[in-house]
């Protein structure tokens, strides 16, 4: 048969717990404050260590970034000053360029007091599988430019003739066009040949003396320079050097082919000899 708790009874029971747990609280304390701190601290360590875990990864995050930002901006920095130093090397060279220029060109009056010239600029280029031109920013207009004169570089290496004169710009016809020619002459040899544009050459930018004799005596290597007859151009204009010799296909002779002296393709100043003392 189940007895049943009387209500002194359950009384009883919840006193002695009351009574227990401040037994307990008394033993834990020992008579110092801090023991239900010490288990709420106990709770609470795992946040705490959590909480300064995440603060630290913030902090370390946030000077991440404070010092990506600081080389993003060192490089920016960094990148102005190169593009600075570069520019002022650009614009250095050209001076040394322009003054190697002047310094040539008055070598070449030097040597050639008789020559009027013309300063132009070269404004763009025509080029095909049998021509090759240029414009440049003399004319009719500005300048005593005419057509037949010669253009050369500072150094007097010939590059072209005017063909055609506008206004404020002319046509020059460059020494590997088909249309090209010119009287020549060798370093090795006193013999006049015709130095003159090639279909063939023309591809590689290069330009020939056909039917050379067998008693012209020229050799690879040999400097070809304008004659001076006819009148055309003055004597002694570097046109180029022989780089090669074969024997002519109509059995007439050999064929030389001819490197230009200047760089054709870079041209960027040129001079027109407007006029001349004509030397035969």
């Amino acid at each position: 048969m189940k007895k049943h708790f009387s209500g002194k009874s359950i009384a009883a029971i919840c006193a002695a717990l009351v009574i227990v747990i401040i037994a307990l609280i008394a033993l834990g304390t020992g008579g110092r404050a801090g023991f239900v701190t010490r288990i709420a601290s106990g709770v609470t360590k795992p946040i705490r260590v959590a909480a300064a875990s995440v603060a630290s990864e913030i902090e370390s995050l946030y000077g991440y970034m404070y010092k990506y930002d600081s080389l993003v901006a060192e490089n920016q920095r960094l990148n102005v000053e190169i593009a600075e130093l570069k520019q002022n090397e650009r614009e250095y060279n050209e001076v040394l360029e322009e003054n190697e220029r002047f310094r040539a060109l008055f070598d070449l009056k030097s040597r050639h007091s008789d020559y009027v010239f013309e300063t132009a600029s070269v404004l763009s280029w025509t080029s095909s599988n049998w021509a090759s031109s240029f414009t440049i920013s003399k004319g009719s207009s500005n300048s005593d430019v005419e057509v037949g004169d010669a253009v050369i570089t500072e150094a007097g290496m010939l590059v072209g003739q005017v063909t055609e004169v506008e206004g404020t710009t002319s046509k020059c016809r460059s020494i590997i066009d088909t249309g090209f020619s010119a009287s020549a002459f060798t370093e090795s040899s006193s013999d006049t040949v015709v130095a003159k544009g090639n279909f063939a050459r023309m591809r590689d930018g290069k330009l020939a003396i056909e039917y050379i004799s067998e008693s012209t005596h020229m050799y690879t290597g040999d400097s070809v320079m304008t004659s001076g007859k006819g009148e055309v151009f003055p004597r002694g204009l570097l046109i180029g050097y022989v780089s090669d010799m074969d024997e002519d296909i109509s059995g007439l002779g050999m064929t030389a082919t001819v490197e230009p002296a200047a760089d054709i393709g870079d041209l960027m100043n040129v001079y027109v000899i407007t006029d001349f003392k004509v030397t035969e």
